[in-house]
């Protein structure tokens, strides 16, 4: 666990999920990758190799996940099957938008090493930094791979800050807290980007896809839930 030097200047620190539990209320459905049913409205729930969430096993196979009868901090959830393939989500997008907006719900960071090797929590939605987390898991699920570094460099040229509203919140675990932050960010993208459709196929892409694989460190913790809000 990191420490962080402004540890003593946060208000107590909250328990993993607890910051987005209630966000969604009812049911929620969606098909385009989960369908997903909620008694309480947990979203937080994020893809990873393997997890352990109350002694019951996710496995995630491909793009296909499958969870029954789990409980977070009293939300009950169900996850069903997901029968579609990363290269047909790629191909789905059809309306080009200058600007992308998230939000990021629960503590989110980056592990970023310093000079001297100390490592340190990055509380910052930097773009690259996002897209980068973004595509490994997709990489690593969709059966469609992006190449992560023409992507970043991509991003990193034609994608910018616009506005953000964010602040920093501490995380509390059983072993130690993590620094991360939370907040709405838009981000701005270049003439240059709007002119590169397979760019902007991917970068939308993985947007969507930042909701169900979360964003930065410790996603399967309760970590980095992220919803793009695209206009």
């Amino acid at each position: 666990m990191v420490p962080h030097p402004s540890l003593s200047c946060h208000r107590p620190p909250i328990r993993p999920l607890e910051h987005a539990i209630h966000e969604v209320k009812g049911e929620f459905v969606d098909v385009e990758f989960l369908k997903v049913e909620l008694e309480v409205g947990w979203h937080g729930f994020s893809l990873g190799s393997r997890s352990t969430v109350h002694g019951k096993r996710c496995t995630a196979n491909g793009a296909r996940q499958t969870v029954h009868g789990s409980r977070q901090n009293g939300a009950r959830f169900t996850a069903k099957r997901c029968t579609v393939h990363g290269k047909t989500v790629h191909g789905s997008r059809s309306t080009v938008h200058e600007q992308l907006s998230f939000r990021f719900t629960s503590p989110t960071a980056f592990r970023v090493r310093m000079a001297g090797g100390e490592r340190v929590n990055w509380p910052l939605p930097d773009p690259v930094r996002c897209v980068r987390s973004w595509v490994r898991r997709w990489n690593e699920f969709s059966g469609f791979p992006f190449e992560e570094d023409e992507l970043c460099a991509k991003v990193e040229g034609g994608v910018g800050l616009a506005r953000h509203d964010l602040r920093t919140r501490m995380l509390e675990f059983p072993r130690g807290r993590e620094l991360g932050f939370v907040g709405e960010v838009d981000w701005h993208l270049t003439k240059h980007a709007l002119a590169d459709e397979p760019f902007l196929r991917q970068l939308h892409t993985l947007a969507r896809f930042a909701f169900y694989c979360g964003t930065g460190i410790k996603t399967a913790m309760g970590m980095g839930t992220t919803v793009c809000r695209a206009p």
